[in-house]
């Protein structure tokens, strides 16, 4: 592209005969190449929630809260999972995917247009944690600003590698992924590994 400027500015030069005029001939041909640029279509896959609709389209808002202008055109494939739909089956909160030819302003013209359920936000987290003492249920630890919690074990408990419950003891460190209880600084685990020294 750069070469097409500096090729069609040799030929302006050539052709014009003041600098003035040499210069608007230039700033013209940046200007025709930015504009073109900007009608670029780069195919692009939007997905959030439906935020309002048109006769011709929605916008949606993606997990960013950045909203998308998506246009539909008759020939849209809009679908849920078992079955055809038209833009007139979607309604404001739905969650869709939105695929096609997105300009550099991010305005989606879609080709494809799927409903689908939204999953539910992953509450788990990761702690570490060094062991104080341990049961066949319980762990008693301190996190890392040597706060006491304690780790429930449960039968959905896993370790991982070879390590079992019997394995960890006093002072060891352990990763545990899990979700905090209601009860305060309580930890239910679902997956524990203990690091090596």
């Amino acid at each position: 592209m750069i070469l097409n400027i500096i090729l069609s500015t040799v030929l302006l030069a050539q052709a014009t005969s003041t600098p003035s005029a040499l210069r608007e001939a230039v700033k013209d041909q940046v200007a025709a190449e930015v504009a073109a640029i900007a009608q670029t279509k780069v195919r692009r896959a939007y997905v959030g929630t439906i935020t309002s609709k048109t006769e011709a389209g929605f916008v949606m808002d993606n997990h960013r809260n950045e909203s998308r202008n998506i246009t539909t055109t008759a020939e849209a494939t809009i679908k849920n999972a078992t079955k055809d739909l038209t833009l007139k089956d979607l309604k404001t909160g739905d969650f869709v995917i939105a695929m096609g030819d997105a300009d550099a302003k991010n305005n989606l013209l879609a080709k494809r247009i799927l409903l689908v359920t939204k999953s539910a936000e992953d509450k788990r987290k990761t702690m570490m944690f060094t062991v104080t003492k341990t049961t066949a249920t319980l762990i008693t630890a301190e996190n890392l600003k040597k706060e006491a919690w304690t780790v429930k074990i449960t039968s959905d408990t896993s370790f991982t590698g070879k390590t079992k419950v019997t394995d960890i003891v006093t002072g060891d460190k352990i990763a545990v992924v899990g979700s905090t209880a209601s009860t305060a600084s309580t930890f239910n685990a679902l997956k524990i590994h203990k690091l090596t020294k």
